[in-house]
Parts: C-alpha cells; sequence; structure tokens
C-alpha cells in the first residue's frame, strides 16, 4: 500500500470512529433543549448584569469627564465609553465591558477592555472575571468592576500630566538640532554643569571638538 492510500485509510478511520460517537436523535434533542435553555438564562442574567452593575457604575465614571460618551447602547452584553481627546487629557480612550458565556454555557465571562492612543505608558489593557452562571454572585462581580474602574481613573487622570513628562524627556542635540529622547540618546556630554545629549555619537564627537560653539545653544 503506498503513503497516500494509507493516508487516506487512516482519514476514513477517523471519520467512521467519528460517526460511532455521534448522538442518538433523542440525545441531540434533549442536549439542544439543555443547551437552549442555558443560553436564555445567560441572556438573562447578561442583560440583569448590564443593568443592575455594569452601566451604573460606568455612568458614575463617565458623569466626571465632560468628553466621555456611550459608543453605542449598554445591551446585548456590551458597554462601550469613549473618553474624547481634549488638551487636558491628551489621548481618545474607549472602555469596553462585555458579558459573554463558554462554549457551554456553563460560565459567566465579563470582560474589561481598555483601549489608549496615543501611549506613552504601561496600563491595564485586558481582564476576565469567570463566574459560574448558576448562582452568581453579584457582590463579587460589582467588587472586580469598581476595582477595574478605579484603576482606569488612576491610570486616566495621569493622562493629565504625560504630555508635560514626555516634553521633560526629550532634548535637543546642540549639533544637528534634532529633538530627542534622553533616555535613548545616542552619546551624552556634561559641560559647566549642563548635560547635553547627542543623536550620534559622531555628533557627540563634533561637539567634543569644539564644545564653545554648540555649549551656547538652547537646550529646551
Amino acid at each position: 500500500m503506498s503513503a497516500l492510500s494509507d493516508f487516506a485509510v487512516r482519514i476514513d478511520g477517523e471519520l467512521r470512529a467519528a460517526d460511532g460517537a455521534s448522538m442518538a436523535p433523542e440525545q441531540e434533542s434533549a442536549y439542544m433543549a439543555e443547551l437552549t435553555s442555558k443560553r436564555q438564562e445567560f441572556e438573562r442574567q447578561a442583560e440583569r448584569l448590564l443593568v443592575e452593575i455594569v452601566r451604573p457604575r460606568m455612568q458614575i465614571v463617565a458623569r466626571k469627564f465632560p468628553n466621555a460618551n456611550p459608543a453605542r447602547k449598554c445591551e446585548h452584553g456590551h458597554c462601550t465609553w469613549w473618553f474624547g481627546y481634549t488638551e487636558r487629557f491628551p489621548a481618545s480612550v474607549k472602555i469596553e465591558l462585555c458579558v459573554d458565556h463558554d462554549e457551554a454555557c456553563e460560565n459567566l465571562l465579563l470582560t474589561y477592555e481598555l483601549s489608549i492612543l496615543p501611549s506613552f505608558a504601561k496600563y491595564e489593557r485586558f481582564d476576565r472575571l469567570t463566574l459560574p452562571i448558576a448562582g452568581l454572585d453579584d457582590a463579587a462581580i460589582a467588587a472586580w468592576l469598581e476595582q477595574r474602574l478605579i484603576k482606569f481613573v488612576r491610570t486616566y487622570v495621569s493622562l493629565e500630566n504625560s504630555d508635560r513628562d514626555q516634553t521633560a524627556a526629550l532634548a535637543t542635540d546642540p549639533v544637528c538640532g534634532m529633538r530627542i529622547d534622553r533616555r535613548r540618546a545616542a552619546a551624552s556630554a556634561k559641560r559647566s554643569g549642563h548635560d547635553y545629549f547627542f543623536c550620534s555619537t559622531a555628533c557627540c564627537a563634533e561637539f567634543e571638538a569644539d564644545p564653545a560653539r554648540y555649549a551656547k545653544m538652547s537646550l529646551v
């Protein structure tokens, strides 16, 4: 038997095994009825959580910021809010909260996802809470969500200073005039108590050859 023929026989064997594992019609009907009941219970619980826990807490946070607006209605398991770019908070921010279920529809999955653009610092982008749908603990869900939103507020407020922090981290190469990040400078030098940062070692060498010529340049 050729290698291809042997492979074909093995595939046929896998298919026969799969057919043998299929449910009988009455078993499949019972399974689908049970799954439909589980999905209906999930949908009921998901809508309740959005109305009673998720949306009220998001609204409390959003009311503190005039630039916050819902991206869409909190329904069908989703609640999304945008925080628009402003002079005070120089970033576009999206919070998305999603209530979903696992494949067997036995566990509820509450997902938190945060997006900040542009972002100059690390932040918690994603988290998920998993709880059995039967006997949900509302207090645990509320506590988890509140912790995520408090962390978000802490992160969001820090954006107010991010632009100043970025500016403070920049320097001007006195030789070529390029604005560079001090932390990523190719070289640096110190003259008369002032620190100078360079985009390349060539600029640094030129500075070192005649520091009096370049040391007068403004550092801002």
